[in-house]
């Protein structure tokens, strides 16, 4: 795993800022262990804009089968980005999670 966490509570809500470092195909895996809980209810994650990543292009994290994959839009079509090292995406997310 290539990712850091800053974590805010305000439970039941985790506030949280996630940095992937390095990006392989297929998305990042994030346990619950890592944010304390043993159920995830829901996530909303922000934008990943332009400035914050190294493929200085706008990235939309979607969480699949429990990983954060990135998207960006390729000729107006969403595609998971290619494996990148030194990626350092960060963004933010809001958990609610049991």
């Amino acid at each position: 795993m290539s990712h850091s966490l800053t974590i805010r509570w305000l439970h039941p809500i985790t506030a949280l800022k996630m940095t992937i470092q390095d990006y392989s195909a297929g998305g990042e895996s994030i346990s619950l262990s890592e944010i304390e809980a043993t159920q995830l209810d829901g996530v909303v994650f922000g934008n990943c804009g332009p400035t914050q990543n190294s493929l200085s292009s706008l990235l939309i994290p979607v969480l699949i089968s429990g990983k954060v994959m990135l998207f960006r839009f390729v000729s107006g079509v969403p595609t998971e980005i290619p494996p990148t090292i030194g990626l350092n995406a960060t963004f933010p997310a809001l958990v609610v999670a049991s």
